[in-house]
């Protein structure tokens, strides 16, 4: 059996990947076919008993499949061992599994030892993931027990080791669940700003939607039985829900979901008539609220509602330019912008 290349991300293939249970009349997961490019983060979300996490752990092989496959680039989950295919995947859970006798240093090590790699090794690994997760001074947090760090460092410390032997993909069941609402989001902000940097082809499951909205690449919604309803990018599932259940689950506000994630730049190159450019005189008397155009349409509308303004102001990246948005124009901007092309409709019947 081959083993997995750990120095680069791939790839995620579903064909046709099914799971039947024992005893059970219906698949938990039925025929999902679809691709999670290198480097991207897929969040699967749908409503219990939508084989969300059994599809989750079918790509590490804790759970077989019944039929299909599953290939992490270009390899069948089949031809690698299942113990080989666990080691080099990374691996996040609600409640982050830490061990309670092994310091936060040792629990980020336990892969690295069993992959043998030399103590001098280690301990550099270590401290870069530490440093990376935001624990520092390292050599305090390193020497720590996990009741010692609090609920947002916990999970700090679960993606620091699903991460210590830099793994192509990693699967993320609920990672920031049970996380209350304020640790949650700044953990998710930090998630993302290291996204990018870790390069890793990730499977996040949530049952929140507006959580898989801000964390996502690629959405992809399951209904019951483990039926792909829609599969695309956060935007594109928004615009154009692909039928009646993907509507609900979206929910009824999914017009002010999509400001979420568009911003005052992208509206304004859109736009077919864009407003004048304010002069500089205009600009210095205005007391009117400012936001930069990297902003998103949501918070350009949040800033001129709690500030009780008609229109705020807009300045362009280099601070230089800048235009007045009524709200009017800030609702008729997020209306009008362009989405990206419909996405896959799976079993849109179903």
């Amino acid at each position: 059996m081959t083993a997995i290349d750990l120095e680069q991300s791939s790839s995620i293939v579903f064909d046709a990947a099914t799971k039947v249970y024992a005893g059970q009349p219906r698949p938990a997961v039925d025929n999902l076919s679809l691709t999670i490019e290198a480097g991207q983060l897929c969040c699967i979300v749908g409503p219990s008993g939508g084989g969300k996490t059994t599809t989750l752990l079918l790509v590490n092989r804790l759970v077989e499949l019944t039929s299909g496959d599953i290939r992490i680039g270009e390899q069948s989950i089949h031809d690698i061992d299942p113990i080989a295919l666990r080691r080099s995947i990374g691996y996040v859970i609600q409640q982050t599994g830490l061990f309670p006798h092994l310091t936060i240093a040792e629990n980020i090590a336990l892969i690295p030892q069993i992959l043998n790699w030399d103590k001098a090794r280690i301990r550099k690994r270590t401290n870069e993931l530490l440093e990376l997760v935001g624990l520092a001074p390292v050599e305090t947090f390193a020497k720590r027990y996990p009741h010692e760090l609090s609920g947002g460092q916990q999970q700090r410390v679960g993606i620091a080791r699903a991460l210590a032997a830099n793994p192509p993909v990693m699967l993320m069941d609920e990672p920031f669940g049970a996380l209350d609402p304020i640790t949650r989001a700044n953990i998710q902000d930090e998630f993302l700003s290291l996204k990018d940097e870790i390069g890793k082809t990730t499977i996040f499951i949530t049952h929140d939607i507006d959580e898989a909205i801000k964390m996502g690449d690629k959405m992809a919604i399951l209904q019951d039985g483990g039926v792909l309803a829609q599969y695309g990018t956060p935007e594109a599932i928004l615009s154009h829900p692909a039928n009646e259940f993907v509507e609900r689950f979206v929910g009824e506000d999914r017009g002010l979901k999509l400001l979420t994630l568009r911003t005052l730049q992208r509206a304004l190159e859109q736009a077919t008539n864009r407003p004048v450019l304010m002069r500089r005189s205009e600009i210095q008397a205005s007391n009117l609220p400012r936001i930069p155009e990297t902003a998103t349409m949501q918070a350009a509308l949040s800033l001129a509602l709690n500030s009780q303004s008609t229109a705020v102001i807009v300045t362009s990246e280099n601070g230089l330019d800048a235009v007045e948005l009524s709200v009017q124009r800030l609702v008729e901007l997020g209306s009008t912008t362009t989405a990206p092309p419909k996405t896959s409709r799976a079993r849109a019947d179903a």
